[in-house]
Order: structure tokens, then C-alpha cells, then sequence
């Protein structure tokens, strides 16, 4: 969802966090049981707990966009 993240939102973000959100209306959390899928992953085997620093990005998406100072710009995927 790089591409879809404003700018202010982009440079506190990291892709370890795996948010998905769906036509601007639902964010979801995305491995919220810390699950570590994939050997790829950058976490995965890792003792990081990076989630308490993705909760406090979530707070902060969430309530930024409910105070006004942040908006996700429209999106349209169909061709």
C-alpha cells in the first residue's frame, strides 16, 4: 500500500508492519496475533517486537485522518 500512503504517513511507515488498506474506507491490521509468515520476511526468527511501535503508527493514521490533518487522496484501480 506504498502508493497509496500520503507522504507524512509514507515516512513513518515501515513495510514490516504489512497494513493493507481497502478502498480508503477499511485498514487492516494485518498480523495482529504476530504471526511472522515466510522465511523472507524480515522478522520472521527475529526477537524484534515491532508491535507496539506498529500500533502507535496505527493510532497515529487513524486519529490524523479523524482530526483532518491527514487524508488518503482517491484511488481508482480500474482500467
Amino acid at each position: 500500500n506504498l502508493y497509496v500512503l500520503p507522504p507524512a504517513a509514507l515516512s513513518r511507515y515501515s513495510e514490516a508492519y504489512r497494513l493493507e488498506i481497502y478502498e480508503r474506507v477499511f485498514l487492516h491490521y494485518g498480523s495482529a496475533s504476530n504471526w511472522k509468515v515466510g522465511a523472507n520476511w524480515e522478522y520472521f526468527n527475529s526477537g524484534i517486537d515491532f508491535l507496539p511501535e506498529k500500533t502507535r503508527f496505527v493510532e497515529w493514521f487513524v486519529q490524523s485522518c479523524m482530526q483532518g490533518t491527514l487524508a488518503v487522496e482517491p484511488y481508482d484501480f480500474v482500467l
